[in-house]
């Protein structure tokens, strides 16, 4: 069986093959089900269609293995994409034919398209219609983008925003907006899709009900495998608060900030870590300001880039983790967390409430109310054996949610049955 894989970046596994160096986009959710499917064993011959930012490293080989080809991802299809505007449908245009090329080159039984969060993939989904294989695309859930813009717009009403902050927030609406009409138009023509929470079967089955939704859950990176349940409360810095990132609006850093002074008066201790640098942006800046005006310049620090061993480090430190996002589908950072064992608190948003059931593995708030989630930190933070249920309530789910082998066993299942409904 031939399966043709389209990212929506480039696959750190695939940098070297574009002389490309650094810490680069991991895409882990796609290296972990590679790492994990034995495609020898179970027939598969896996391709990939990678975009390319640098228009001069383009190259189509074999990589590790893997056959891939490469396109150039233009400016008109990620920052500058305008669904009104004729020439980023010409690229679109221009990007679809090149991917006819490929299709007639590989000539896949399957194509799992990973998102379609970007024009790349309509682009897609437009050449394997043409050739009339649309049947044979699996459209894998990421993020659902037209929700983006009424999250970042109800922003804007939430909070004290400064002017370049302001103009930044628009901006991301009129982009999020661009992006989410071309978003609603892929669901509308896709026929098959994987996802993982009510949230994205909820917003698919709406605008497709005739779309077959199949639910398979994300594998984790090995390192969180081979700590599970390890967090320990007597090892945790007490009072502490991890958030994996917070470098865009969307993640909700501001609000977690804005619950801290609820609770520094119960644990003058408290301190929160975030992964990432502060950010040279409006944002960045913004978050600077509200630092100093609630006075936590000595609570907050944030850790920089952290790969898999040093995020690890960081949970497993921290007395909770904190997801305040005003918007996810599936977040990674939490099944994570709770693999680990950490407790979490998260805000209920899109998907979230299938990941954590509250007050069984975790404890869920209105993610514009900072008091409430400064009363779920605050409860975890006085109740020890409370912390402990949570602890191991989480690591028991996330275990059963990230089951390796079931996750590879429901992939396969979808991949023959396809193939098999395909008659290829």
């Amino acid at each position: 069986m031939k399966i043709l894989m389209q990212t929506q970046q480039l696959l750190s596994l695939f940098r070297p093959a574009f002389a490309i160096e650094g810490y680069g986009y991991i895409n882990p959710w796609t290296t972990n089900l590679l790492n994990n499917l034995d495609a020898t064993k179970n027939a598969l011959e896996i391709g990939f269609v990678l975009p390319i930012w640098d228009k001069e490293r383009l190259n189509d080989g074999i990589f590790q293995g893997y056959k891939y080809y490469s396109f150039w991802a233009v400016p008109e299809l990620r920052v500058d994409f305008d669904i009104t505007n004729s020439k980023c449908m010409d690229e679109i245009e221009i990007l679809t034919q090149r991917l006819q090329e490929v299709l007639n080159d590989f000539r896949p039984d399957i194509v799992h398209i990973w998102g379609f969060e970007i024009p790349f993939s309509y682009a897609m989904l437009l050449a394997c219609e043409r050739l009339s294989i649309g049947h044979k695309v699996i459209s894998d859930i990421q993020g659902l983008v037209f929700t983006w813009r009424n999250a970042v717009n109800s922003l804007s009403n939430s909070v004290e925003l400064n002017e370049m902050l302001v103009s930044d927030l628009r901006h991301e609406s009129n982009k999020y907006f661009n992006f989410g009409e071309l978003d609603k138009k892929y669901i509308k023509q896709a026929k098959i899709f994987i996802g993982r929470t009510e949230y994205d079967r909820a917003y698919i089955k709406l605008l497709n009900p005739k779309a077959h939704y199949y639910k398979v859950n994300r594998i984790l990176r090995d390192d969180f495998y081979a700590t599970a349940g390890k967090w320990r409360l007597d090892n945790c810095v007490r009072h502490s608060i991890f958030l994996s990132q917070g470098h865009y609006p969307l993640k909700g850093l501001h609000f977690l900030l804005e619950a801290l002074p609820y609770l520094v008066e119960y644990f003058p201790n408290i301190k929160l870590s975030v992964g990432g640098y502060k950010l040279k942006t409006a944002y960045g800046e913004y978050i600077e300001k509200l630092i100093e005006e609630l006075k936590l310049q000595d609570r907050v620090n944030f850790l920089g880039r952290l790969d898999e061993k040093e995020m690890i480090a960081a949970y497993l430190t921290a007395h909770i983790s904190v997801c305040p996002s005003i918007m996810e589908n599936n977040a990674n950072s939490l099944v994570e967390a709770k693999m680990l064992g950490v407790p979490v608190v998260a805000s209920y948003v899109g998907g979230i409430p299938s990941i954590i059931t509250h007050g069984i593995d975790g404890f869920l708030y209105q993610h514009d109310a900072p008091y409430m989630l400064a009363h779920y930190i605050k409860t975890i933070f006085e109740d020890d054996e409370l912390a402990l249920n949570l602890s191991k309530n989480g690591t028991k789910n996330a275990l059963e949610m990230a089951d390796k082998d079931q996750i590879i066993k429901n992939m396969l299942e979808i991949y023959e049955t396809i193939f098999n409904e395909n008659g290829s």
